[in-house]
């Protein structure tokens, strides 16, 4: 009986400690965070900067930090660029700041823009409200900002199904790059994205092989709404086999896969699954 009494004893003992130490850890959080907030007010650039970023490394462990971070994005003082990447960082947690992000991507700071297009990507299927400005965005001038546009239509997924036709329009940009982008999220979208099908089957035959092989892979996430390519992505590998054979010959076997090669097994890939 006593030695059951000095069990319970040192039980409640280890769990009052536990409290204690999670209390002082949550105190210490909480004025790491107080300090990183103040600092976004720091006459410094830097500073300010670096406190934004901090503030993103922390991440949601107190209510305040997104609050914060949302200011300082509207402030035309303030760190604006380095909030909206703290608040991509954060990612999820930070869907309250999807309103402001919406309206850093009308901002004439390109900078400041593609961090915003980043970061609504990062916050994920909650952004759907940002589609039709990401949409808009797929026209910047500045070729970061349409790629990571792109990039965040993916990332939201289904729910982007409206941007289907301006993402298929811009499987037609300049930037290889961007194309890469532009069919990868297609392909996130999924079998939503049929009416971007016929794009994707033009991208079969991109000039860039990388473009190639995620058009490719897009059309197989599409899946059976994608039966109309079937026919290319057959041509597109007769064609494919012929240019690994002629980089065999030429290089002999390599040691690790090469473009054509992955090019094949994602034509492969595609064909399986439509």
């Amino acid at each position: 009986m006593k030695s059951y009494s000095r069990s319970l004893v040192i039980m409640a003992g280890m769990l009052i400690l536990t409290l204690i130490i999670n209390g002082c850890e949550k105190q210490g959080v909480e004025q790491k965070v107080n300090k990183q907030i103040r600092l976004l007010k720091h006459d410094s650039y830097k500073v300010r900067n670096s406190a934004a970023l901090a503030l993103g490394k922390i991440g949601p462990q107190t209510k305040e930090v997104v609050p914060a971070l949302i200011q300082a994005l509207k402030d035309d003082f303030g760190p604006r660029s380095a909030a909206a990447t703290a608040l991509g960082e954060i990612g999820p947690d930070a869907k309250e700041a999807i309103p402001a992000l919406i309206q850093a991507l009308k901002d004439e700071d390109e900078w400041l823009r593609e961090r915003a297009a980043r970061a609504l990507g990062e916050i994920g299927p909650d952004a759907k409200d940002g589609v039709p400005a990401l949409v808009e965005a797929l026209k910047d001038e500045n070729i970061n900002v349409r790629r990571y546009a792109a990039e965040a239509l993916g990332q939201i997924g289904p729910d982007a199904k409206q941007a289907v036709p301006a993402l298929a329009q811009t499987l037609k940009d300049e930037s290889w790059v961007t194309r890469c982008s532009v069919a990868k999220s297609l392909g996130l979208i999924g079998p939503d994205a049929k009416d971007g099908v016929p794009a994707l089957v033009e991208a079969l035959k991109d000039e860039n092989i990388n473009v190639r092989r995620y058009a490719a892979g897009a059309l197989g996430q599409i899946g059976s709404n994608a039966k109309e390519a079937v026919s290319a992505l057959v041509q597109a590998l007769k064609d494919n086999n012929d240019g690994v054979r002629r980089y065999e010959e030429r290089w002999l076997r390599p040691k690790k896969e090469d473009g054509p090669s992955r090019l094949r097994r994602s034509i492969v890939e595609a064909l399986g699954r439509i």
